[in-house]
């Protein structure tokens, strides 16, 4: 009998360092760093931007005015006319998945993975008049 215990011991032990493993490679997938910045606008895309080029990217529209700025592999909200500024607060990104979102405007801007945003560009195509 002691050794069914051991045995089983030895199996959710097996488990935990499996499962510790695979956090551990997310976690680590999660923190690396975006190569292109997609800036949306009333959730139409207003471009894209290679991540590691430096650019200032003026965002105007109806509904206000936003500097953007790409410099070092980051980016950040440098200006912006809305009343709360929280975009600029939010100061600079750079690892896949963090946002900037200026509610007031209607923007947001997103650092992505190359690989991950081509993928997602590839799921949703852009529909022609006739598929509509």
């Amino acid at each position: 009998m002691q050794n069914v215990k051991k045995k089983d011991i030895m199996l959710i032990l097996m488990v935990l360092i499996i499962a510790a493993v695979f956090y551990l490679c997310n976690s680590k997938k999660a923190e690396q760093g975006g190569d292109i910045v997609i800036v949306e606008v009333d959730g139409v895309e207003y471009g894209r931007y290679d991540l590691n080029q430096d650019k200032q990217i003026n965002i105007e529209g109806d509904n206000g005015f936003n500097l953007l700025v790409v410099e070092g592999g980051k980016v950040y909200m440098e200006q912006a006319d809305c009343p709360d500024k929280h975009c600029v607060d939010k100061g600079k990104i750079y690892q896949n998945g963090e946002t900037i979102i200026c509610l007031p405007h209607r923007i947001v801007v997103q650092v992505k993975a190359k690989k991950q945003a081509d993928l997602e560009t590839t799921k949703n195509p852009p529909t022609d008049g006739m598929a509509q």
